[in-house]
């Protein structure tokens, strides 16, 4: 989802939308499952079971005017390319003011608890003019549909604007144009229209409620149904069989979601059956989809590619 503003406004209106955005994770996470989550209890699920999950992932900003003030943010930007990554740092551009650059970081520090972390601007995707001091607000980018295996810079890097407007040390009176997205996820057995209309009606009502030039819309384009089959339905226990021949599995324990195993719901057998997906390459847990380390072993393709024909063409 895009949460866009239709007009320039000052920094605290932007800080307070991109708060609202975050603090809604906690409504979506109301939204339970009966499927157990397979993070719990060991690797940082909330719950026992799956549930609803929105992460502000992206956030850019920039200033509406050429005309620079010291100590305004002129730039700010998500080091992220897909709107379902967390990004691993936010890069905020500010126009030099007296001896900014050199208080500017110890300042930032101030704003930013741990696990974050400030530095100077690394790498981004951002050009940085001349002369303007720049930081990176650090956190682990993770998946989005899975906020807990990774720590959001954005919610830190609002929470360090939101620090310097109040002492003085940001002036947030020039405007700005920004935008955010949110990758919002549903239980498997939620409608895609029933989440869709309850999450845009809370941004809504306080988009309403503070007067804000902004709206949030789902474009149809970005917007995926999912399925899910229970571990004992027939296709999945013939799918674990023939696994089991072909690449010594241990037995299906899971389930697998997101974008490309949402294509799946429109897809069946030749006999109508529903068709699992089969995913291969590292899917564990400290792999970060999206990025380089994301692999296939070559040594399994051909294995997979028994399995596919074999379930295919097998009663």
């Amino acid at each position: 989802m895009d949460a866009t503003f239709d007009a320039a406004v000052g920094l605290l209106a932007i800080v307070d939308l991109g708060e609202a955005l975050v603090g809604l994770h906690e409504r979506v996470r109301r939204w339970r499952s009966v499927y157990p989550s397979p993070d719990w209890p060991d690797h940082g699920a909330p719950e026992p079971v799956i549930t609803g999950r929105a992460t502000v992932t992206r956030f850019d900003a920039r200033a509406a005017d050429a005309t620079a003030r010291p100590g305004q943010l002129l730039l700010a930007h998500a080091e992220t390319d897909a709107a379902n990554q967390i990004a691993e740092s936010v890069t905020l551009v500010f126009a030099p003011g007296p001896d900014h650059a050199g208080t500017l970081l110890a300042r930032a520090r101030a704003g930013v608890e741990s696990p974050f972390r400030v530095t100077a601007a690394g790498a981004s995707e951002l050009h940085i003019p001349p002369g303007a001091p720049a930081i990176s607000v650090i956190g682990q980018s993770a998946h989005g549909g899975y906020p807990h295996r990774g720590h959001n810079p954005v919610p830190a890097a609002l929470a360090l604007l939101r620090h310097g407007l109040k002492g003085g040390w940001i002036d947030g009176t020039p405007p700005l144009q920004a935008n955010f997205a949110i990758d919002l996820r549903l239980p498997p057995e939620m409608a895609l229209a029933d989440g869709l209309a309850q999450f845009q009606g809370w941004a809504d009502g306080w988009i309403r409620s503070y007067g804000t030039p902004a709206h949030v819309d789902a474009p149809a384009a970005r917007c995926r149904g999912g399925y899910a089959l229970p571990l004992d339905h027939p296709a999945l226990l013939r799918l674990e069989r023939i696994l089991t021949e072909t690449l010594a599995a241990h037995g299906i324990f899971g389930e697998y979601g997101g974008t490309d195993a949402s294509a799946l719901g429109v897809l069946k057998t030749a006999s109508g059956d529903p068709l699992p997906a089969i995913v291969f390459g590292r899917m564990d847990r400290m792999a970060n989809i999206h990025q380089a380390e994301e692999s296939a072993d070559p040594a399994l393709i051909a294995g997979v590619a028994r399995t596919i024909e074999r379930f295919v063409r097998e009663p």
